[in-house]
């Protein structure tokens, strides 16, 4: 007979372990890139009073009791997993055909239960159920859900699904949505993991999900359950399947070639092309497309490679060149005069990136769409001017400044900020912008008058802001964020426009300025997320009928609408005030290097423009002034001369316009003109635009080489991500001056400044 502890085994053997839940959350716990600690910070008289030093600095006694994690997200690392050896038998089978012999069983393979030996935790044993082939079935892996009208809502596509030789968005959209090894993931969804090797374990429901060696941290961008959805998991399932079976039932449309698409592209001058009504079902305007003939032969080329998909299968396909994209935005309710996209446009979410529509607020039935301002809302610019001269950067001091301004300002993804902010001081700066940031010593008065909407968009209301966005802004304001986000330190290295440069102050060649590239950070990609969700609803009540699901919209004048605008200007309002965070963490380093105060140095801000961002405008249509919600996504407002709207100071020359080239490329600062005024409702290009996507870049180029040519021409580069690297060298964008030159020929932007980077700090 059994002794006493082999029949517990063949008795526990017998058991079924209780399944895991197909719908568990998963945890993550947030950290920096790389491992990358928060630095302290110092503060100066200049910059704080002792009040304010004590109440808007994270001193180290805070950094000792917040960890910088969601509470409510958090794995409890801390729990010890116990390992309990139950038996150690021979389960050996030798018998007759119809049964085993209870005498001839012997156990042979060890059988571990793993359980959760937190306190507070003691989730009862539940033994596997033997298998003469395995002992524990493999979980069935969920199968991918397809994009279209089957699944509820619009989705972020995986740039690892699309084809080689197209591009993929821009980052101003998926800022921090990659993991720190440089992998791209989904935004927003993380993919289930292959089950534990030990196939005996207890999982306990309140601590995790996974056995211990299962368990990982992901970035806090990466917050969205694939199961967290309006429907629960069997109802969706079911109206999926019922969808899916409706879009097979119904006729298909023919499919055109590339030469019958591109009938429908005309070119109407050297720099602009126009894409007829009928290239997409629904066109309400044609759509316009600012290029010269080789950034035309990209988007040709973009077009070629998707074009066996055919222009009616939207819902088939994970990727929509830009040029449909444009078009699709030319079928949405209450668009006006065309779909404009800029010259460093490419494809993007919904909207493409470099495209400007624009909607008439008179008009009931006129639409706002979260996917023509991207996910980071106000993804924007500023240029500080300084008194120092390159003469000032040589020998060491280079190296030494951009490496304490990679310390002082964080940088990377899930870094904390390193300004303190309280909750009732987020709803302040939400609601009041840059205000809030001048009243706490973070910004200098005269700031604001040389920010777009003097760093304030009134319709802001932070009720209209989740507590989700909220818990994500509290540790972000201050932060630069990863991505094509920077801050590099600049030379004037060419001026075009003596009097223009002057007026701002950055005539002199030579002169040393600081560029600083980011936006609303998590905040503002929380509500745009959160509005996707809304908008579906809105779309679904309203009847609003879409060729692209990712263009999600509600009527302007429709409670969802009006909601998703003040929720938008208030992550607009973050975005004004992070940077003025960052710029106060600028002045402060170059006041302790060079010795000697900001005031001293004429560190002023020459002018702040966002370019993701939708704004109500008065523009002539027909040569009537009409009230319009314009949308810029990837693009500038260029307003030109005496607009009511620009500074005092800059009403003789027009808006200043900042555009950000690639890294270790030249930058520029533009004006507006009239005649951008009238063709493009003020609006002009925002950069370089990408022309490879991350995949392509990360498989064509070595990060290291990367790096090593930036040495060696002359660029110091602080980065905290180096094997993202590759994605943001040079050779992933289009040549900026391609673009900067075509905005000129077509009129709609001119040329002031070439700025060239000798240091660039990254995440």
């Amino acid at each position: 007979p059994l002794d006493a502890e082999m029949e517990a085994a063949a008795s526990l053997a017998q058991q079924v372990l209780p399944p895991r839940s197909r719908n568990h959350r998963r945890k993550k716990k947030n950290q920096g890139a790389d491992g990358y600690e928060n630095s302290g910070h110092e503060t100066s008289d200049f910059l704080f009073t002792e009040d304010d030093k004590s109440d808007y600095f994270v001193t180290e006694d805070d950094k000792d009791d917040d960890d910088g994690g969601d509470a409510e997200d958090e794995i409890n690392n801390d729990s010890v997993m116990e390992t309990i050896n139950v038996a150690t038998a021979k389960l050996s089978i030798e018998g007759a055909e119809n049964g085993n012999d209870a005498d001839n069983i012997t156990c042979k393979e060890d059988i571990t239960l793993t359980t959760c030996a937190s306190p507070t935790h003691s989730p009862p044993l539940s033994p596997p159920q033997p298998s003469t082939a395995t002992l524990s079935k493999p979980r069935r892996k969920r199968a991918p859900r397809k994009r279209g009208k089957g699944k509820k809502g619009p989705q972020p596509v995986p740039e690892d699904h699309l084809p080689d030789s197209i591009v993929t968005q821009d980052d101003d959209e998926n800022d921090a949505t990659r993991t720190l090894d440089g992998q791209s993931q989904q935004k927003g969804v993380v993919q289930e993991e292959e089950q534990s090797a030990n196939p005996l374990y207890v999982s306990c429901q309140v601590c995790t999900d996974q056995p211990p060696q299962q368990q990982q941290q992901y970035d806090d961008s990466i917050y969205i359950d694939e199961d967290d959805d309006d429907y629960p998991a069997d109802m969706r399932i079911q109206k999926e399947e019922e969808e899916e079976q409706l879009e097979e039932d119904a006729p298909k449309k023919p499919k055109r070639t590339i030469e019958e698409e591109l009938t429908f592209l005309e070119r109407i001058s050297d720099t602009r092309y126009q894409v007829q009504v009928g290239f997409v079902p629904n066109m309400k305007v044609p759509a316009e497309i600012i290029v010269n003939s080789d950034l035309q032969t990209l988007l040709v080329q973009e077009l070629r490679d998707t074009c066996c998909i055919g222009p009616y299968a939207e819902a088939e396909q994970s990727f929509i060149p830009a040029l449909r994209q444009a078009a699709n935005v030319a079928a949405l309710p209450g668009i006006v005069k065309a779909s404009l996209a800029m010259p460093d446009v490419h494809s993007g979410y919904g909207f493409c990136i470099g495209n400007v529509a624009a909607f008439d607020m008179e008009d009931p039935l006129s639409v706002v769409s979260p996917g023509g301002v991207g996910f980071d809302i106000n993804c924007g610019v500023r240029l500080i001017r300084t008194n120092l001269t390159e003469v000032d950067l040589t020998g060491e001091m280079k190296e030494k400044l951009a490496e304490e301004m990679f310390q002082k300002i964080p940088v990377g993804v899930g870094r904390k900020g390193e300004i303190k902010c309280t909750e009732d001081d987020l709803d302040r700066l939400l609601a009041e912008g840059v205000d809030w940031a001048v009243e706490k010593g973070l910004a200098w008065p005269e700031d604001r008058d040389h920010c777009e909407e003097n760093g304030r968009m009134d319709m802001a209301d932070p009720s209209f802001v989740s507590k989700r966005a909220k818990k994500r802004g509290l540790k972000q304001l201050g932060t630069l964020g990863a991505g094509n986000h920077y801050a590099e330190i600049q030379i004037v290295d060419e001026v075009y426009d003596q009097n223009a440069a002057d007026t701002m102050g950055i005539g002199k060649v030579g002169q040393v300025c600081i560029m600083i590239h980011t936006g609303s950070r998590g905040l503002g990609h929380q509500v745009a997320t959160d509005a996707l969700t809304t908008m579906e609803r809105a779309m679904s009540k309203d009847k609003i009928e879409l060729n692209d699901r990712q263009l999600s919209c509600a009527r302007i004048g429709s409670r969802e609408g009006k909601e998703y605008l003040a929720g938008m200007a208030s992550a607009a309002n973050f975005a004004w005030v992070n940077r003025s965070c960052i710029t106060a963490l600028t002045r402060k380093v170059f006041a302790d290097m060079f010795k000697r105060t900001p005031e001293e140095m004429e560190m002023h801000l020459v002018y702040d423009v966002c370019h993701n961002i939708a704004k109500v405008e008065e523009h002539s249509i027909g040569g009537v002034m009409k009230k319009l919600l314009v949308h810029r996504k990837g693009s500038t407002r260029a307003f030109p001369p005496y607009h009511p709207n620009i500074p005092k100071d800059y009403q003789s020359i027009g808006q200043p316009v900042l555009i950000g080239g690639t890294m270790g490329t030249c930058s520029y600062v533009l004006v507006g003109t009239d005649k951008g005024m009238t063709e493009t409702f003020g609006s002009t290009c925002h950069g370089a635009g990408r022309a490879l996507s991350r995949n392509q870049s990360r498989k064509k180029l070595d990060h290291v080489q990367v790096l090593e040519r930036l040495k060696n021409d002359g660029i110091s580069i602080r980065v905290a991500s180096p094997m993202l690297v590759a994605e943001e060298a040079p050779e992933s964008y289009k040549n900026v001056t391609d673009v900067i030159d075509t905005c000129e020929d077509a009129g709609i932007s001119r040329k002031v400044v070439k700025l060239r980077p000798v240091a660039v700090i990254k995440g």
